[in-house]
Order: C-alpha cells, then sequence, then structure tokens
C-alpha cells in the first residue's frame, strides 16, 4: 500500500474545546439527512413545534425519524441546496419559545435490559445515522451485517481527510462517551467485540473510559493517521491485522468488510439517544480556511446555514474561491452559504481564490499515475474509460470498484483532471441497481 505524508496542511494546534454556534433565528432542516432514507414531513405551515418534536418520518414504518433542532413556529416549506451538492425540500422553523434538552439536565434512562432490536429501534426513533463514509440510517447499517466472520464493530479515533479536525476533537474530549456509545451499538448487533483504532501520536485513555461499560472483548489498535489514507475501511482492516499478530487474542484478526465501522460522531449520537433520549438536534462542524478571520470548531444545531457559522468566525477577509464540505481530498464544493448543517457535515472550508487549482478536464493520456498511486491497487483510468464509452475493461476488473475506499488520491495525480474517484462510485452504484 503507497500512503502520503503531509497531503494536506492542517491547523497548527488541535482545538482543545468546542464553541456553541449563535443560535439563529430560522433553521432551514432538511428532510433527508442520510442517503437511504425517504422522509416525508408531517407538520404544516403555522404549526408550533418543540425541541426535539418529531417532523418528518420515513414513507416506511421501519424508517428514520427528523426532529426539530430548535423551538418555534413552522415558518414554510422549502427548497434548499445541499451540503452533498444536490437540491432538497427543506421545513423552515422560526426559533420562539424555550428549549426542552439545550441547557437542561438530562435524566439517564435504564437501557442496559434492553434487547438488541430494542436499541436499534431507539436509534430510528432519534434519528441516529452513521457518518462513517456515507451517511446511513445506523440501524440500516447494522442490519445490512450477514452472519459470520467478522462480527466486529471498529471505531475509527481519528478524521479520515486530514484537512478536518472533528472526529479526532470528539475523540478526545469525549472519550467515556464515545466509548459507551461504542458499547450500545456492539450490543445492538450482537458484537464478537470492539476494536478501538486509535492515532499513534495521542494518547486516548480507552482503558479508564471502557471500564465500567465494555464486558466484551475490546482492543485498541495504533494507526500512523500522519499518512494517507489511514482511515479508509481497508486501510483500517490492514491496520488491525497487522497489529493482531502481537495480541494475545487472535480473533481480532478476523475482522473484514462484514464488520461495522463507525466514527465518534456516531458513537457519541448513539449514546445520548439511548442514555439520555435526546434525538439528533446538532452536530459537530471543524470550520477553517485561509479566507476566515478565524478557525473554530463549532456544536451547531442542524438546519443553521453557513453564512452564520462565517460571522461567528469574524467574518471573510479575502473572497473565497471554493466552500468545501467534508474535507479538501474528498469532500463536495458547494458554492452557497445559505446551505444548512446537517447531520452529516464535518466541516466547511472556505478556500481562496489564489489557491484556487485550475480545473478544467483534458483528455486522459495514459500516465497511469492514478495505478501507481492506488493503495488498492485499482485502475481508475480503465473505469474512468469505461464509463464514458470506452470500451468495457472487462466484468472482473469493474468488480473492483467495490474496494474503492474514496480516499480520492487518483484524482490528486491525474494531470488530466478526470474526475476518477467520482466515476468510480457511479459505476459502484450503478451496480448495486
Amino acid at each position: 500500500m503507497r500512503t502520503v505524508s503531509n497531503f494536506v496542511q492542517e491547523e497548527l494546534r488541535p482545538f482543545t474545546a468546542s464553541v456553541r454556534s449563535f443560535l439563529p433565528k430560522y433553521v432551514v432542516q432538511p428532510l433527508n439527512h442520510s442517503k437511504d432514507s425517504d422522509i416525508t414531513c408531517i407538520i404544516r405551515q403555522g404549526d408550533s413545534v418543540s425541541e426535539g418534536q418529531t417532523v418528518g418520518e420515513c414513507a416506511k414504518k421501519s424508517g428514520l425519524l427528523l426532529h426539530s433542532s430548535i423551538p418555534g413556529t413552522v415558518d414554510s416549506l422549502v427548497t434548499c441546496p445541499l451540503p452533498d451538492g444536490h437540491v432538497g425540500k427543506a421545513v423552515r422553523i422560526r426559533l420562539s419559545g424555550s428549549f426542552s434538552f439545550l441547557g437542561k439536565p438530562l435524566r439517564e434512562n435504564s437501557w442496559k435490559d434492553k434487547t438488541p432490536g430494542q436499541l436499534k429501534s431507539v436509534f430510528l426513533e432519534k434519528g441516529v445515522i452513521n457518518t462513517f463514509g456515507e451517511p446511513v440510517s445506523l440501524s440500516k447499517s447494522l442490519e445490512r451485517r450477514r452472519s459470520g466472520d467478522g462480527g466486529f464493530l471498529v471505531v475509527r479515533m481519528f478524521d479520515e481527510d486530514p484537512s478536518r479536525s472533528t472526529d479526532s476533537f470528539v475523540a478526545r474530549a469525549m472519550t467515556k462517551e464515545v466509548v459507551q456509545g461504542a458499547y450500545i451499538i456492539a450490543k445492538s448487533m450482537s458484537a464478537d467485540g470492539v476494536i478501538f483504532v486509535c492515532p499513534a501520536k495521542e494518547s486516548l485513555d480507552i482503558d479508564t473510559a471502557a471500564k465500567n461499560f465494555l464486558d466484551l472483548p475490546y482492543v485498541c489498535i495504533s494507526a500512523d493517521n500522519s499518512r494517507y489514507p489511514a482511515g479508509y475501511k481497508q486501510n483500517l482492516i490492514n491496520t488491525i491485522r497487522e497489529n493482531s499478530r502481537n495480541l494475545s487474542n487472535q480473533m481480532f484478526a478476523k475482522v473484514n468488510h462484514n464488520s461495522v465501522f463507525v466514527d465518534p460522531g456516531t458513537s457519541v449520537a448513539a449514546y445520548e439517544a439511548v442514555v439520555f433520549g435526546k434525538p439528533c438536534l446538532e452536530q459537530f462542524v471543524h470550520v477553517t480556511g485561509n479566507c476566515l478571520r478565524s478557525a473554530a470548531l463549532f456544536r451547531v444545531r442542524l438546519g443553521t446555514p453557513i453564512e452564520n457559522l462565517v460571522t461567528q468566525c469574524g467574518g471573510f477577509k479575502k473572497r473565497p474561491g471554493k466552500i468545501i464540505v467534508n474535507g479538501i481530498i474528498c469532500g463536495t464544493a458547494i458554492s452557497d452559504l445559505a446551505t444548512p448543517v446537517t447531520k452529516y457535515v464535518k466541516s466547511v472550508s472556505f478556500v481562496p481564490v489564489a489557491e484556487f487549482m485550475d480545473s478544467r478536464i483534458s483528455a486522459c493520456i495514459r500516465c497511469v499515475r492514478c495505478r501507481t498511486i492506488c493503495p488498492e491497487g485499482l485502475y481508475p483510468d480503465l473505469m474512468f474509460l469505461h464509463r464514458t464509452g470506452g470500451k468495457s475493461p472487462g466484468p472482473e476488473l469493474l468488480a473492483t470498484a467495490d474496494l474503492c475506499s474514496f480516499c480520492a488520491l487518483c484524482n490528486s495525480v491525474c494531470p488530466a483532471r478526470l474526475p476518477l474517484s467520482q466515476t468510480i462510485s457511479l459505476l459502484r452504484s450503478a451496480s448495486d441497481e
């Protein structure tokens, strides 16, 4: 596997605390926050809603619920730009009234006797999604796991994209909550064990946090996250297998793609949903970029427009050339500051015009750099040519699209600036249909 050091310049010092974002006068809450849910609005214009009240439910009874992130009045049902580059329906709510969760002491629920099925139901009722990779319902991602070897929960305790600090911050600042949330998720899937993959240069006290919670096998594995890629599914599997040789319990070497992978934010959301009965109402968001007067790690109410976070950072000191959601390497470019924060937004980067790279596409020059750098040994150039009308490389090679971790290294080295990683994603989606 080939990795790259210092691929992205990170902030000089890690964040030691988060800041609550200002409460907006309005939130624009999209109906769909995950890839696999089709949520229908169940409230009408003029209705009063409380914080945490259900405002949308999946068309299927077994689907996610959506909750109002603030108390107030439904102003209108609108269409808004989404952080994934699409446009979708949303509920616009005007802030008024008192909060049910914010600033209130939360009472712990008795949950340890709940069955795996009951825990999965709580994840659905409280709107918990898994934000490791593409955002999907946590309950559904657990149900997709096949029986057999590899029945582990893997918790990545750092960001897969080194240009953001969200997952790393949550892992440091809320270690106890992350560990207990991991235990809750592991119980809901009847896991064989829990694997925490931690950054090699940081000391996370998993053992102390796990002392009162974990009654099933667990292990902490160190990963060199200073090299990229290190945090995608296949990277984690390789790291765990390599390190498991030094462990007394060899069962963890059986980890594979059948295991369930989550990030710290997902664990915390599961913890708050089950322990306190709190729906998903807010999200940690790393706001950064040389266009801003300051960077920050915010805890943001869902539906807050991104422009509100810019204001709280002191505004722009120079005009941004691009706004990128969820990381410089593999994030999505958006153009509208009115785009609201959703459950899957982890970072927003503002790139100055001077740093805006030429993105004009030219023809493939057959340099095969994409093949050389690919950690999984794929042939992105051949897949791209096939997708754009060229000769098929054969079903066996096309099937290797399932191995792609979407680290986007192929994009970074392509002199023709071809959207290779995105093309492989389209091929995988087509094969799933």
